[in-house]
């Protein structure tokens, strides 16, 4: 069974999602990677859909195989359950490359099917929303303080992996997703000179003397809130973002603007790289693999509920709605007046 390259499918996918962005496609092509390695032990998306259609490899001769499929996205590697958002990201992804093929009688079941899973499992979602049901491994999670996170930084930063530190920092202290590894570092003049659509076009940490701030063009909800300017203000992460200039960036002799720098592509680091790197670290300091959505959680969590300024500079500096802060990490029972 051949696969699509990555670029062949980018372009496939952009066809049917004209509108969304290139890392979100490629967020689909993990995805799709992930559920096809996990039922046939093979990183790849086939260039046919029956695998995805008829389960072809791990069920009997009826095509009721689909729910065989959704039993493989409903359990991580380990077995143990996957999160409701991670089997709506992978059905998400499923859906979408379905569509990418020339539509039949077995790809309108087939989507009718994963479509109906999808709707049970928002309202499984928005149930848990509303009853502030909080997962066993959400609850692990929740364990851990900001002032636990305030530490690690400070062991990393000590420890010389500056980079942990750094990466760290930014997603503690001001909240980013994973977009803030695809950081150019820039002077605020040169920056000046780029026009609004450039600016769309890149994340950028800019440079003004002693100072700095974040002008995300790129990120996740960037289609509604658009260019997104965050001042870093906080003075032991700029102490840090000194360091780690000095430290890492002017040891390169390539990429020196490049802000986190993936070493083997020589390039930025992906989502996926963000996650695996704040994941491992986490893990192996702390006990528990924590990621941009598990710290800003975690924030969430170490708030009053009357912190409404708070909330307001959270939801700037994320790119998310208030209502959805408090539905989707906020995990304390509101307080009734």
């Amino acid at each position: 069974m051949s696969g699509f390259a990555d670029n062949e499918l980018i372009v496939r996918l952009s066809e049917v999602k004209p509108n969304l962005k290139p890392a979100s496609l490629k967020q689909y092509i993990t995805q799709l990677r992930g559920i096809h390695k996990k039922i046939y032990d093979k990183s790849l998306v086939p260039k046919t859909p029956s695998w995805i259609l008829f389960g072809d490899a791990i069920s009997t001769e009826d095509k009721s195989n689909i729910e065989n499929v959704l039993k493989f996205i409903k359990v991580k590697n380990d077995g143990s359950p996957a999160h409701i958002t991670s089997q709506r990201n992978t059905i998400t992804a499923i859906i979408n490359y379905i569509k990418i093929f020339k539509q039949n009688e077995d790809t309108r079941i087939a989507l009718e099917l994963y479509g109906n899973e999808m709707i049970r499992l928002n309202k499984e979602q928005n149930k848990n929303y509303e009853q502030n049901v909080v997962s066993e491994a959400t609850e692990k999670k929740l364990k851990i303080s900001m002032d636990d996170l305030y530490k690690l930084i400070d062991k990393l930063t000590t420890s010389g992996r500056v980079l942990d530190a750094m990466l760290l920092s930014l997603t503690v202290n001001y909240h980013f997703r994973n977009e803030i590894g695809r950081l150019k570092l820039i002077g605020k003049s040169k920056y000046e000179k780029l026009t609004d659509e450039d600016k769309l076009k890149e994340n950028y940490i800019v440079k003004y003397y002693n100072t700095y701030f974040i002008s995300r063009g790129l990120f996740k909800t960037s289609g509604k809130y658009g260019l997104t300017i965050t001042d870093i203000e906080l003075p032991q992460v700029i102490e840090l973002i000194n360091l780690y200039i000095k430290k890492v960036m002017k040891s390169r002799k390539t990429n020196k603007d490049i802000f986190f720098l993936n070493e083997n592509t020589n390039s930025f680091l992906t989502n996926e790289h963000v996650s695996q790197r704040l994941g491992r670290v986490t893990e192996k300091e702390l006990g528990v693999k924590l990621g941009t959505s598990s710290i800003n959680k975690i924030y969430m969590n170490s708030l009053n509920s009357d912190t409404i300024e708070e909330l307001k500079k959270l939801s700037q500096d994320r790119g998310t709605s208030i209502a959805t802060l408090i539905l989707a990490y906020y995990n304390k029972p509101l307080v009734e007046t």
